[in-house]
């Protein structure tokens, strides 16, 4: 896919890696799979063999397009439909399918003209109804579109390659963990090692574009809908406000206020009065961002030791790390009314996860890095320059709202006697002599100490730390998850740096 905004570079190659191969009599199909299946370029070495992408060591390659179906407005036709006709989703169970229509029907019969109800059931209806979904969507889409003004209905392919090269990954790790698997037996449930720890599961890529409608949580943006190994993609059109209405559930009969806060915070400049221009061009610019870092992550080449052998683990960690990022970035921003303890708690494994992608050795150094301001602010804003021009601005602004708002929540719920023009006065190991330590030092380690503080306060209390935690309240500001959304963002904004280990 050609780019608007960006110039996408090949990752750095490093050639073809040694792999396992199964014992037995299950060795020379699953050799001849390699090619046949998952187009890599085969060659012997020893008993083993070697593989390389057909297309090339380090290619990027196009796993994921976007066609703009129709808009709000769009004179409707065969035409419309007819990529969708082209296409074959895989199928599911028909019990399955016909449980979840049935619930579908009836959870719409109780409130017709709930908007979050319909869109609920437009999702569940995408998922099963297969090759009949363009004659559904003929009706449906004019309907939905009448109270959606500026709405858009997008269809975004898969290459089904991605969805074996991502079987590969799964049988590799498997055969190296547990060679025993009864390959081709009736006791044969394919490979499963994990699969619960990622997000898409290897065909479900329609969950890996939730995070760029969500960005701008409080307001959501679109919604996509699964139709497997493929998706949909519904702009709204306008913000959609994602706080729910004021009523009493148990949840907030039993919520705790440790780390709970009466007041809100949002910035609405940054959500509200998009409209659906303003969006669409964030379709095609994610996906370019999810070529960039599939390619990689489905490239066994991109992962191997010294000696030239696959390194699976290091390849599946990539892999998992990555989605399990976006995973808790998703839930964050899809739960704006969420406990302060639960959204601190995810913005807090977005950070730990985001240092593990960008390869600190150690746990702790890259956290604080996220969160210093001097480091972070003006790596963010080189980051918003690959995004859609008419956004650029617009994220820029809010990342400086963001951090200034961080840094004075900060101040603000600290010892007053101890703070300094630039800083905090904090002690080392003597508690009567305080020694000035800058804003930019100070917020990293307190949030760290807050973050640590999720084991227990035992050592915390006990070491030199404990003359840190006790210059604060432990309010964590809230806007420590805006922060953490957009830092995840920004690191996908720069997938190319990213995957080569140069993102800072």
């Amino acid at each position: 896919m050609s780019s608007a905004y960006i110039t996408i570079k090949n990752v750095p190659s490093s050639g073809p890696v040694v792999v396992n191969l199964p014992t037995g009599p299950d060795a020379a199909g699953y050799r001849a799979a390699l090619s046949s299946q998952f187009n890599f370029a085969v060659h012997n070495y020893g008993s083993s063999v070697t593989v390389d992408l057909a297309e090339g060591s380090g290619t990027t390659s196009d796993y994921f397009t976007a066609t703009r179906l129709c808009g709000e407005g769009d004179t409707l036709s065969d035409a419309t439909w007819a990529p969708l006709r082209a296409l074959h989703p895989h199928p599911h169970d028909p019990a399955q399918c016909q449980a979840l229509l049935q619930w579908a029907n009836g959870y719409l019969a109780q409130d017709p003209n709930n908007l979050w109800r319909q869109l609920r059931v437009l999702r569940a209806r995408t998922f099963v109804l297969g090759d009949e979904l363009p004659d559904f969507l003929k009706v449906e889409v004019p309907r939905l579109f009448a109270g959606m003004p500026g709405g858009s209905l997008w269809l975004i392919t898969v290459d089904e390659l991605l969805v074996r090269r991502m079987m590969f990954l799964r049988g590799q790790l498997a055969l190296t963990l547990t060679p025993d698997l009864p390959l081709g037996t009736p006791g044969f449930n394919g490979f499963q090692l994990l699969s619960a720890h990622g997000l898409t599961r290897g065909s479900d890529f329609a969950s890996a574009l939730s995070f760029p409608l969500l960005v701008f949580s409080p307001g959501a943006v679109g919604m996509p809908l699964s139709w497997q190994p493929h998706a949909l993609v519904l702009v709204f059109g306008q913000t959609l406000d994602l706080h729910k209405p004021d009523v009493d559930t148990p949840s907030d009969i039993f919520r705790p206020r440790t780390f709970g806060r009466p007041e809100g915070w949002s910035d609405p400049p940054f959500w509200q009065d998009l409209t659906g221009a303003d969006v669409e061009p964030l379709i095609p610019w994610w996906l370019e961002r999810l070529n960039i870092l599939y390619s990689h992550a489905a490239d066994p080449t991109q992962f191997s030791d010294d000696l030239g052998r696959h390194d699976i683990a290091a390849q599946v960690a990539w892999l998992l790390t990555l989605e399990r990022m976006l995973v808790d970035a998703t839930l964050m921003a899809a739960e704006p009314t969420a406990a302060d303890i639960v959204r601190m708690q995810l913005a807090f494994d977005i950070l730990d996860k985001s240092e593990g992608l960008l390869g600190y050795a150690d746990s702790g150094p890259g956290f604080k890095d996220l969160l210093r301001r001097s480091k972070t602010l003006p790596r963010l804003n080189q980051a918003w320059a690959s995004l859609p021009p008419g956004l650029q601005q617009r994220f820029r602004d809010h990342t400086q709202v963001v951090f200034d708002a961080l840094y004075d929540d900060i101040r603000e719920h600290a010892l007053p006697h101890r703070q300094t023009r630039a800083g905090m006065r904090v002690a080392n190991d003597d508690p009567n002599t305080p020694r000035p330590m800058p804003m930019d030092q100070y917020v990293p380690d307190l949030l760290r100490e807050v973050r640590n503080s999720a084991h227990g306060l035992k050592r915390i209390l006990r070491e030199n730390t404990r003359h840190l935690v006790a210059t604060h309240t432990g309010d964590v500001p809230r806007q420590l998850p805006d922060l953490a959304s957009l830092i995840a963002l920004a690191l996908a904004a720069d997938a190319g740096k990213l995957c080569a280990g140069a993102w800072w």
